[in-house]
Parts: C-alpha cells; sequence; structure tokens
C-alpha cells in the first residue's frame, strides 16, 4: 500500500468500492493511537494496477459466493 495522495484511477475507485476498502481503513484507523495516525492510514490507497486487482479479486470472488 502507499499513502501519496495522486489521483486514483476510476478503475481503481471501482475495485476499492467493491472491496469496501473505506471499511477496511477504517477498521485499521480505529487501532491507531494518535491523530496523525489514523489520518495516515485514512488516506493509504492500493498499489496495485488493475490486472492485479482484478486477478486478486477472481481469487477472493468464489470464496464470498
Amino acid at each position: 500500500m502507499r499513502s501519496e495522495t495522486s489521483a486514483i484511477p476510476s478503475h481503481a475507485l471501482l475495485a476499492c468500492a467493491k472491496l469496501e476498502w473505506d471499511v477496511l481503513l477504517q477498521q485499521i484507523a480505529s487501532g491507531s493511537q494518535t491523530a496523525g495516525g489514523r489520518d495516515l492510514c485514512l488516506s493509504l490507497t492500493p498499489s496495485l494496477d488493475q490486472q492485479a486487482i482484478e486477478e486478486r479479486w477472481g481469487l477472493v470472488g468464489p470464496l464470498v459466493d
């Protein structure tokens, strides 16, 4: 994962929404002991490209269904 604030491509946003990325970040951030740490956790973005995300989703999808 990376924490840079560069523009996130739309395909990554869709993948993150499907994977409930915001819920995951909230869970991680809830364990933070400082406001700065919480902010850093909430600013994390995936470091994978679209193909890698889709490949991994292909592995997870059947387990969810």
